[in-house]
């Protein structure tokens, strides 16, 4: 236990150190952390109660119907955990320099990876977990709970489903590692792709989140189908379905029913634990190198390929020095096997998001439920967008090294370096952002003039997000930190995903009442002034937080780093 206890005081001494830090930077860091996560969590608290009394007050749904939504919202969560989890275990476990200083010391591999594999589940699920307890204890907060009822509720549901869904991506990694050192890279990759979308499909359908949504809105028109009830014992099976229940038990007061989910939901975590401990035990240190030696044959086989397309040497513009830093951009982007990785996997998310929103279609529904489904939909698209900037824009800046005197010593303002890393990605976060855009917004059977004024608000809001995320990058830049995933999952990646998920709540709230007033039968003239009012607002609220993040980005950049 000594060695244990070595690397949990060091970790300790690291934590210390950075929140004591009573430099004005690392003051302004806490304190708007404390800040933005405590505003974060009231929100959140107050959004889920308010929606909660909504449903039940307004549009009239049943006990059970809501506990089919709550199903469905814990579905959602419980696949962003897993997901964040499967992500940032790769930099967390192997690929992060502290790993080869652990590695050699006298630690027993198990230990190592356990203690590291705690340490990806609080990284990468800590903001879901502060967003889900708050969401859940709103939802509890309706029916007036005993205090030890939300201390189930936080304690024996939400932290074993997080720690669920953290394990799984760990465990689900470990296993495409040792498949890819096999049968090769692109391999594994060609048979993993489809068999994770199956996976997510076979979850999606046996949830049936179509039919829950269907009975809500049933519901809320006086009828109440019953097919849903084969489906809701399937997903009973699933950790969001147990989790689901145990809720339910909680709130009516059956405390049988909820101790036999909670004690499901506990004996999954138990499972699963043993499960990866046993396979970290036998396989760690092995996929580890593994990794290392993948790393390096991909690195020599298409070192030339993309050195040859992006060829300094190589003349595109009258501008050679701009030019120059542009490509190095592209190229350190490329050259690095975890942001590639990562790039995938985002990308195989947003395409899993498109045909899901391509195969669901909302039933009819009241105006103002209908204007709410299609603002949900739209802060989704959102959610996929900020995490896009996220993992990729926030990390440019501390993504330059040590090595950043190199590129501040060359012709080339400082400004304007910051403005080609503005420019570059503002068009590869815009593609996948409209995409989602017009690939999920018919599920909710909005008209064309609706759609188009989303599209249009999604662009603003993509130039407020890059801008947000490179500012905020920028100043909160971690040249020493070379691990790009690392970098998106620290305290100043963390505060400025939370602002983000803040703008976009302000900028998708502003089209709820013209959304309303045109499903509503508003005159087409009237109803085109007030959906290109609401753009102009969006507009001129992100330009506002562009200009704002750009300058705060700027003068951080030419601070001594």
């Amino acid at each position: 236990m000594n060695d244990v206890r070595a690397v949990l005081g060091a970790k300790s001494v690291v934590i210390t150190k950075s929140l004591s830090d009573f430099r004005l930077h690392g003051v302004i860091k806490n304190v708007s952390s404390l800040i933005i996560f405590g505003c974060m969590a009231v929100g959140m608290f107050l959004l889920a109660r308010n929606v909660t009394l909504f449903l039940i007050r307004q549009v009239g749904i049943g006990a059970e119907t809501l506990y089919g939504l709550v199903a469905v919202v814990l579905f959602a969560f419980f696949v962003s955990a897993h997901f964040m989890s499967l992500i940032l275990s790769y930099a967390t476990l192997f690929t992060a320099r502290e790993v080869e200083f652990l590695q050699a010391l006298p630690i027993a591999h198990t230990k190592l990876f356990v203690l590291r594999t705690g340490e990806n589940i609080i990284t990468s699920t800590g903001v879901l977990l502060l967003i889900g307890t708050a969401g859940v204890l709103g939802y509890g907060a309706v029916f007036q709970l005993a205090w030890y009822q939300y201390l189930m509720m936080m304690f024996l549901v939400m932290i074993p489903l997080v720690v669920i869904a953290g394990i799984l991506g760990v465990f689900l990694l470990m296993v495409l590692i040792l498949l890819a050192s096999k049968i090769g890279v692109r391999w594994m990759l060609a048979a993993a792709i489809p068999v994770y979308s199956a996976v997510l499909f076979l979850s999606y359908r046996i949830t049936d989140v179509m039919s829950m949504v269907r009975e809500a809105v049933a519901s809320a028109h006086g009828g109440s189908p019953a097919v849903v009830e084969i489906s809701r014992l399937s997903a009973t099976w699933l950790p969001h379905g147990m989790a689901a229940s145990a809720l339910r038990c909680i709130i009516v007061g059956d405390h049988v029913g909820a101790l036999l989910s909670i004690a499901g939901l506990l004996w999954m975590l138990l499972l699963l634990a043993v499960v990866v401990v046993y396979t970290g035990s036998r396989f760690y240190y092995t996929t580890w190198l593994l990794v290392g030696e993948l790393r390096g044959h991909h690195e020599r086989v298409h070192r030339a390929r993309i050195a040859g397309l992006f060829d300094l040497r190589r003349r595109w513009t009258r501008r050679p020095n701009a030019e120059a830093v542009l490509k190095r951009d592209i190229l350190q982007f490329l050259r690095d096997p975890v942001q590639r990785i990562h790039a995938l996997m985002m990308a195989m998310l947003v395409v899993i998001t498109v045909v899901f929103g391509g195969l669901s279609v909302l039933p009819p529904m009241r105006t103002l439920p209908r204007a709410l489904a299609m603002v949900t939909i739209l802060l989704f698209d959102g959610f996929l967008v900020a995490s896009i900037t996220l993992r990729f824009v926030f990390p440019a800046v501390s993504q330059e090294g040590n090595a950043f005197w190199c590129v501040r010593t060359a012709p080339i303002s400082l400004s304007r370096l910051y403005w080609m890393k503005f420019i570059l990605w503002v068009p590869i976060v815009l593609v996948p952002a409209e995409v989602l855009v017009w690939s999920t917004l018919p599920m909710a059977r909005v008209p064309e003039r609706v759609m188009l004024a989303s599209a249009g608000m999604m662009a603003f809001t993509v130039v407020g997000l890059v801008s947000i995320n490179l500012g905020a990058g920028a100043y909160f830049a971690t040249q020493r930190e070379d691990n790009p995933v690392k970098v998106a999952a620290s305290q100043g990646a963390s505060v400025t995903f939370l602002v983000s998920l803040l703008y976009l709540m302000v900028a998708a709230t502003l089209l709820v009442l013209p959304v309303a007033r045109v499903l509503a039968g508003a005159p087409a003239q009237q109803a085109n002034s007030m959906l290109l009012s609401a753009v102009m607002i969006v507009a001129a609220v992100s330009l506002s937080v562009s200009v704002l993040a750009n300058i705060v980005g700027i003068l951080a950049l030419r601070k001594d780093f």
